[in-house]
């Protein structure tokens, strides 16, 4: 009767063994996480700067001498607070331009007021302030060099970069 007994535990210790070595057996799936951990943050990065300069929109334009938000520039800046907010920790960058007319000193204050413009709507919006640096170029950074209307026009504009811009 021992014998059987004894022969009884080391089966049923081997019958255990072999139960947990199952070879055909899937790895068990990463966590979330465990994904956000092996994902690549110069990457991740990459895609989401390109992500919001083809998708959401990088720039919010604005009326000569004004800082104040147009409906259109409001539709861009909701984009970019859903944007922000699927990507929480985000460092951004918005910088103020204008174009080259008035003084350099009018220019940088009016930059400034823009970018605060937006970095106001976007906190609105539910965007933490701590994550939105602003800045000003003034007219020293255009994005167009002529001295038409249109010109003039797509450089009065804040851009919103991941990140800081121009680095």
């Amino acid at each position: 009767m021992r014998s059987k007994m004894h022969l009884f535990t080391l089966s049923l210790a081997a019958f255990m063994a072999l139960a947990g070595c199952d070879k055909t057996a899937k790895e068990a799936p990463l966590t979330l996480g465990q994904i956000k951990e092996v994902q690549d943050p110069a990457a991740d990065r990459a895609r989401a700067k390109k992500e919001l300069e083809n998708a959401i929109g990088d720039k919010v334009y604005f009326s000569l001498g004004q800082n104040t938000l147009s409906a259109k520039a409001r539709e861009v800046l909701i984009r970019q607070a859903a944007w922000l907010k699927k990507y929480p920790g985000m460092q951004i960058t918005v910088a103020g331009h204008c174009d080259k007319r008035g003084t350099r000193e009018f220019n940088i204050a009016l930059g400034s007021r823009r970018a605060n413009s937006v970095k106001e709507f976007l906190v609105a919006q539910g965007i933490c302030p701590s994550s939105i640096n602003t800045m000003s170029y003034g007219k020293d950074r255009l994005f167009d060099d002529g001295s038409n209307d249109a010109a003039h026009a797509r450089n009065r504009v804040v851009l919103t970069c991941v990140g800081s811009c121009y680095s």
